[in-house]
This record gives C-alpha cells, structure tokens and sequence, in this order.
C-alpha cells in the first residue's frame, strides 16, 4: 500500500506563490526538494500548472480560433475548438472541481486497487502533456488520451489537440499537423499549424522549422503554418519572437508576418492571419456595409446580394508575375446570398451582375453551396452574360456542403496568361475540383489586376496567403463598395 502524500498543503502554498511569480528563493528551494523525493507531488505540480496556464491563456490570449463573440456563434457548433471561452468564474469552477479530484486521488490513502504508480527511471523522457482535445481530434497511432505524457512525435490526423510543455508553454494544434516534442522548452514542427502562448516562465520557448530555421519566443503569442512544400508561415500575434537562420537573427513584433521558404525569408508574397480586432494599417475599410475583422477572421455580414462587400489588394498589377493566392473560407450555410467570391479584378462591385466584382476585366471564381457549384466569370467588360463562355457553372464532385470549411486557391501563369482554380473541401489538402481560365483576352494592366475576396451571407475569410518568384513591395489590402 502506497502512503498518502503528508506535505500537500505545503505543496499547494509554493505552487501558489510560484504560479503567482512570489516565490522566494527558499521556498523555490523546498519546492524542489518535495518534487524531487515524492512522485505524488510530482503529478500534483503537473495538474496544478496546466490549469493554471490553460485559465490564464483563456482568459488573455485572443487568437484566431472561433470564441464566445456573438457574431461567431453561428459557426462555433461546426468548427472544433479547444476550450471554449467561457466565463472566467466558470473556468475556475471547472478547474476547482478537477483539481479537488485530482487532490483526493493522491491524498487519500491508497487501496489495494488504486496504487499511486511508481516512477519508472527506464522510461523515455516526456516534455509535455496532453492539455486538451477537440470532440473530433484523431490522431494517427490512435487514441489518445488527457493528460497523457508525450514522448514520441504527435501526428494529429484531423481536429485539434493542445499540449503543455513542462516550462508551460502552450500549443494548440490544428489537423493534419506533426511536431515533436524535443526538449522542456523546445519542439521541431514539421507540417501543419501550431499556436503558441508562452508565460514568462516559458520566454525562450523554440519551434524549429524546415531548413534550419527556428522561431524563438520573447513573449507572448505566435503562430506557424508549415505547408507541406516546407515553406513556413509565421504570424506574431502578442509581444516578439525571434527567427533565427544559423548564426544570423531578426526579431518581429506583433502584427507582422513573414514567410521562410528553404529556411530564409522571403520578402515578396502576403500572409495575412487577421489577428486582432481591427484591420492592420496596411488595410483600408472603406465600405458602406460592415465588414467586421474579429477574432482572426474577416466577415461579410450582408443580407442580401446588393449587400455584398470585398477585399481587395491596393497593388493592382499583379499578373505581371506568376503567382500563388490561397485563402480559406467558413461557409454559413446553403443559400445563394453566401457565394465565396476570390480572383482577379479591380475590386469594385458591379451592380448590373448580382453585386459581384466583375466591373472591369476579371478572372473570378464563386463557391456557391446552394446548388454544389462553382461559378466561374471570364470577360472584360460588366455584362459577363454578353459573352460567349463569359459565364460557367461547374459541377463539383461529391457537392459543396454548409456549413463547412474550405480552402480555395488560385494559381496565375504569366506566361500562358491562364488562372487555374482548385477547391478544397473541408481544407484538407484534397482537390474535389480545378478549373482553369484562359486570360489571355483579359486586358488586365498595372492598374486593373488585383486580388479579390468577399461576398456576403456571414461568409468568414481567413488566412491570405499570396507567393510569387520575384520580388515585390509591401502589399496592403483594401475594402470596396458600389459606390466606388
């Protein structure tokens, strides 16, 4: 029979003081050495300290994953998410109940059934915890389970997945993702995305990246996206981080984005996450109806097709190169007011055509979910059904359900002077279909060529992401309306 833990009160006092940043060095000290002799008090550290995280980054950090704003509601019951905003009273109710059943399973007197389990000095090291799980997390060596020890890599198949560090750093993971745990402050992300939030106690905390590279946290929050070229996206959304490449370094502050292609960075394409509450002063709203940016994502609230709005880049010459532009899209639900517009165009509405953003010369791709479809405009003037093939709709294998998510994309040759177009249900790298547009009776010209996105109907956007081989300016991005 295993004896009860005889100093809990003590340990909870120093977990308190040293949760609180109080600690002094004596009481560090004792806490050491309780840690050090009991594997009760071991497993009490690890409990008290990923709920004492986990309440603090609920209740400060604002990143992109869907939350308790109204506007979003709708949207919440079809995107997994981990651990819903709730109110903080709530939080610390839920983490005062799972707290006490974790005291009163080490502190009571074990039975013949229950044993407190021994240490096992043969077994791997683990650097992190599992924290939290979405209801449709799957991962591909099966189940896992909270607060599970991570040793090997963690390859999440689909949902999302949250893990504590032992420094307490925290990571959300978004399906399909694969990261290694590599030390007590430290991971190796090999694809897919991960969001950071690091405490003070976990400044330095390190993601290494394909190619070399590796992102050093100075506090607070970031984000990666390692696509499954290698090419990594990186957002700063709270405080600083580092990148480092070797013996070379550049810090980045929140609000700015980079893109490290083979480890280096790359000045020449866009990655815009949305972060915030407002748009970044690079962007410019300038629509009659709102268009709100929260929580990491923008929205086109109209009602009706005469309400419908768009982003569009302030650059406006880009078929001049090739290039790449991918963005996804959370789709509301199945009614024709909620097209998913994204492409080429000047950006402004034409009120002749349903109050699409075919004024002008465009190349414009639309989701529509009404009727499992994707609409494709191809003319030069605003009367797009004036002209032969101007206007087609292509059917999609397998339908467009809502709600839903997907990832459409957009990829220009400059030299065939085409666009071709691919659509990803559910964004998780399968194309259901591509359609490629002979542009080149487009007269698109340095004035005329930008990149669209909007619609109407709660359509959310997220994650711009635009490369291209040659280098160019700073891009900023722009909202239009019928008036312009």
């Amino acid at each position: 029979m295993s004896a009860p833990l005889v100093h809990h009160d003590e340990l909870l006092t120093l977990l308190a003081a040293h949760c609180d940043a109080a600690i002094d060095p004596a009481s560090c000290a004792r806490l050491d050495a309780l840690l050090q002799s009991d594997p009760a008090a071991r497993s009490i550290y690890l409990r008290y300290i990923a709920l004492h995280a986990a309440l603090a980054r609920n209740q400060t950090l604002r990143l992109k994953a869907a939350s308790a704003s109204a506007w979003r509601a709708a949207d919440d019951s079809q995107t997994p998410t981990l651990s819903g905003a709730s109110p903080r009273s709530v939080w610390y109710l839920a983490a005062l109940i799972m707290l006490a059943a974790a005291l009163l399973y080490v502190f009571l007197p074990s039975t013949p059934h229950s044993p407190l389990p021994a240490p096992h000095a043969a077994a791997p090291a683990s650097y992190a915890i599992l924290s939290d799980l979405s209801n449709d997390a799957a991962f591909a060596d099966g189940e896992r389970s909270l607060g599970e020890g991570l040793t090997a890599p963690i390859k999440l198949v689909s949902g999302k997945a949250q893990l504590m560090f032992q420094s307490t750093a925290v990571v959300d993971l978004t399906g399909p993702c694969e990261l290694a745990m590599t030390g007590p402050n430290r991971a190796r992300l090999m694809s897919g995305c991960l969001e950071a939030y690091c405490r003070p106690e976990a400044h330095g905390f390190t993601v290494d990246l394909p190619g070399g590279a590796r992102v050093v946290d100075l506090g607070t929050a970031f984000t990666i996206l390692v696509e499954a070229d290698g090419c990594a996206r990186i957002a700063v959304d709270q405080g600083r981080v580092e990148v480092r490449q070797g013996a070379a370094s550049r810090q980045f502050v929140a609000g700015e984005r980079l893109t490290l292609i083979d480890g280096r960075i790359d000045e020449s394409g866009l990655f815009e996450t949305f972060s915030g509450d407002q748009l970044p002063p690079t962007l410019q709203a300038v629509a009659s109806t709102p268009v709100a940016v929260k929580d990491g994502v923008v929205r086109f609230d109209g009602s009706t097709d005469r309400q419908r709005n768009y982003v569009r880049t302030l650059r406006s010459d880009w078929t001049a190169h090739s290039f790449t532009a991918r963005i996804t899209v959370h789709v509301k639900d199945r009614t024709a007011v909620g097209l998913a517009h994204f492409g080429l165009s000047n950006g402004r509405i034409n009120p002749r055509y349903f109050f699409s953003p075919t004024s002008g010369p465009h190349l414009i791709m639309a989701l529509r979910t009404d009727n499992d479809a994707i609409d494709t405009y191809n003319a030069n003037n605003d009367s797009v059904n004036g002209q032969a093939g101007a206007y087609v709709r292509h059917a999609v294998p397998g339908g467009t359900p809502a709600p839903a998510v997907y990832q459409i994309a957009m990829h220009w040759n400059a030299a065939t002077r085409s666009l071709t177009c691919d659509l990803d249900r559910d964004a998780d790298g399968s194309i259901e279909k591509s359609i490629t547009l002979d542009g080149s009776d487009i007269a698109f010209d340095a004035a005329n060529a930008r990149i669209v996105f909007g619609g109407a109907g709660g359509l959310t956007f997220d994650n711009l992401i635009i490369t291209q081989g040659d280098p160019s300016p700073p891009d900023s991005i722009q909202i239009t309306n019928p008036a312009e």
